[in-house]
């Protein structure tokens, strides 16, 4: 249905996100009995690099000639401008175990709602499916 990148400065706080996290935070939806547990399955994530949050270029070792046996570290400023601050991502998704749409829109509209609580705001990194039209 849906998924979120953990803020940076929350990466270290970060709490594995359960079903029920995402269904306490559901509102009216048109699902009888509202949605459960077992309706939804949250997939949380960790991208690195293998290393945590450390930087894998300080682990790379750099030669001068082709022949050398002496290695030596470069500073991360130097090798790019490019490199990221920060070395791990958290992301977490949610799926509905059901196709029906009432489902599908009742896990989005619970989803952003627990984004919005635990980070006051929200992120739509899946594209939202259009909705078929209706044929006249």
């Amino acid at each position: 249905v849906n998924e979120y990148s953990v803020p940076e400065e929350d990466i270290q706080y970060f709490k594995q996100v359960t079903e029920i996290d995402v269904t306490s935070c559901q509102g009216d939806n048109d699902i009888p009995g509202g949605l459960t547990p077992d309706d939804i399955v949250v997939q949380n994530m960790k991208i690195d690099y293998a290393m945590k949050d450390k930087n894998p270029v300080d682990s790379v070792k750099f030669f001068q000639d082709y022949n050398d046996t002496s290695s030596f570290h470069i500073d991360k400023n130097k090798v790019s401008v490019l490199l990221p601050s920060n070395f791990m991502e958290r992301k977490v998704r949610v799926f509905s175990k059901s196709r029906d749409p009432a489902y599908v829109e009742a896990v989005e509209a619970a989803f952003t709602a627990h984004q919005r609580k635990m980070y006051r705001t929200e992120q739509q990194l899946t594209p939202a499916r259009k909705r078929p039209r209706s044929q006249h």
